[in-house]
């Protein structure tokens, strides 16, 4: 996979894909591979920003929990 020059999204692409891998395959099937795959990232990328599959998933669901929580205070603020 070649690599894309100046990609200041990459990091988020990978947490928006743990977060899909997920959705798709549930918490115990989500691999690195799997990850790199949906996020169109070389495998290489997910050790370079996370130290590891845990703090990737745990990274992910809180950015998850971050937006919902937005979103509901958005909701019941109007």
């Amino acid at each position: 996979m070649a690599r894309r020059p100046n990609d200041p999204q990459r990091r988020e692409r990978i947490l928006q894909a743990t977060l899909d891998t997920i959705a798709a395959h549930g918490v115990q099937a989500v691999t690195h591979r799997k990850i790199a795959l949906c996020a169109n990232v070389p495998l290489g990328s997910l050790t370079y920003y996370f130290s590891g599959i845990e703090a990737l998933v745990e990274e992910a669901f809180s950015l998850f929990t971050a937006e919902m929580s937005a979103q509901y205070q958005q909701c019941f603020a109007g």
